[in-house]
């Protein structure tokens, strides 16, 4: 389906020279064939008012007076017979961009003056109503439609800017808790973890001490990872939308889709979202030598498929006994999950190269955070650069965390977020500055898109 292409303001702007020059060419010969009236007078007037003509859109209000009273002069001195086509053409752009007092005042002032000029040439009614007059009424008239069509279009823009502000205040609250849903699994894990360990402990203190020890410093690395990240998971839900700093470049983010059908295109990389918690479930991956169930290493509790604690008759009970749901033990997709991304976007005909070096200390949260930046950049890749190739560059420091996302597509795109988990490039920004980071997304200089995130991680 074609769409129309706007005029840029460029060529506005030249359009406006053109209707200057037409309109300068049209009524100076006139101007200046009076023999009561200096040539270069009628000159001089009919090309401020074209001056006033051009320059309409680049200085609304100071056009639009040099264009009036320019024109009001001619028409005294009798060498042009309509003041108000100009006028009305320059007061469009001042109703659309002035406030409504400026322009009240200015039109107020202008048609007062006309009518003083009117009268002056045409006869004061009632003692004799000549043409000038005629015409007074009749440049009235332009004016109240010129005033009139600007307002509208300025009302329009306004709810369109109201309307714009709105969906993407919706977005970023959406996205927020999204991203509050998943931190909520991540601290679930970290929990359930902690009270299988501190069970484990409990059990094993008296006969195996040195295991007892080792529960116990899981359960203190991981209480403080968990606190942590409640800190962040609070921090997003006390977070009040911000759509000026959250809204990506370019156009304005649209809201969540319609009811009805995803709109035809590649389908977002990696698993579909959970319908219990909205949060997308992790990259299948191979369980760790001698674990075969949940997922989850170290446990050593019997019948949860990890042995290596020997705690005998527990069985699959022991997740019952403290309430935990598999759920609750399989942990959120990190950075063991983006070689899987890179193998679904080179399905779908992206060639990914991806180095990911430095990261195996992360915290949970933040390598979350990594893989759902990468995992939406790839989509967008695949969505509106395929066939181009693409970078993915995951480097951990010792106190922070860059990813770089970065193709040979066209650099000029479009990005929604409707048919998808997620909002595109304000989930993007919502998680980066959940954590202080630094976000940038748009065109490359040397060609293509770019995505880079920079997120502070405690060592």
């Amino acid at each position: 389906m074609n769409r129309t292409r706007r005029l840029t303001r460029r060529q506005l702007i030249a359009l406006d020279g053109l209707a200057a020059a037409a309109y300068v060419l049209l009524f100076l010969p006139g101007a200046t064939l009076r023999a009561d009236v200096p040539s270069w007078l009628g000159a001089a007037l009919m090309v401020a008012v074209g001056a006033g003509v051009a320059l309409r859109r680049v200085y609304a209000v100071p056009a639009f007076t040099v264009a009036t009273a320019a024109s009001a002069a001619a028409w005294a001195a009798g060498v042009l017979n309509d003041p108000f086509l100009a006028a009305a053409y320059c007061l469009y752009p001042v109703a659309v961009a002035a406030r409504r007092t400026v322009v009240s005042t200015a039109v107020m002032a202008v048609l007062a003056g006309l009518v003083l000029v009117g009268s002056a040439v045409g006869g004061t009614p009632p003692s004799g109503i000549g043409p000038g007059f005629g015409n007074v009424v009749l440049g009235v008239g332009l004016l109240a439609a010129s005033w009139t069509a600007g307002r509208m279009v300025r009302e329009r823009r306004a709810d369109a800017a109201r309307s714009a502000t709105e969906l993407a205040g919706r977005a970023v609250a959406e996205e927020r808790l999204r991203i509050a849903r998943e931190l909520h699994d991540v601290v679930a894990h970290s929990m359930s973890l902690i009270a299988v360990k501190a069970g484990t402990a409990n059990h094993v203190m008296a006969m195996r001490p040195e295991e007892a020890q080792d529960a116990l410093r899981i359960i203190e690395t991981t209480s403080r990872s968990a606190l942590a990240e409640m800190r962040q998971l609070l921090g997003v839900l006390r977070a009040g939308p911000d759509p000026q700093a959250s809204a990506p470049p370019g156009p304005a983010p649209p809201g969540p889709a319609p009811p009805g059908p995803a709109p035809p295109g590649p389908a977002p990389l990696g698993p579909a979202p959970s319908e219990t918690t909205g949060a997308l479930p992790a990259v299948a991956e191979p369980d760790p030598p001698g674990a075969a169930g949940l997922g989850v290493p170290g446990l050593g509790v019997p019948g949860l498929g990890v042995p290596g604690l020997g705690v005998p008759g527990l069985g699959g009970s022991w997740a019952a006994v403290f309430g935990l749901r598999p759920a609750d033990l399989v942990p959120q997709p990190g950075m063991a999950g983006l070689p899987a991304l890179a193998e679904r976007a080179e399905q779908a005909g992206v060639p990914v190269e991806l180095e990911v070096r430095g990261v195996d200390r992360l915290p949970e949260g933040v390598a979350l955070s990594v893989y759902r930046i990468v995992q939406e950049a790839l989509t967008n890749v695949v969505r509106h650069a395929a066939p181009a190739s693409c970078r993915v560059a995951v480097v951990g420091d010792r106190d922070e965390v860059r990813v770089e996302v970065v193709d040979d597509g066209p650099g000029q795109r479009v990005l929604p977020a409707t048919g998808r988990t997620g909002h595109g490039l304000i989930g993007m920004r919502e998680r980066v500055l959940m954590y202080g980071g630094e976000f940038h997304a748009g065109p490359r200089v040397q060609g293509g898109f770019g995505v880079s995130a920079r997120i502070p991680c405690e060592p």
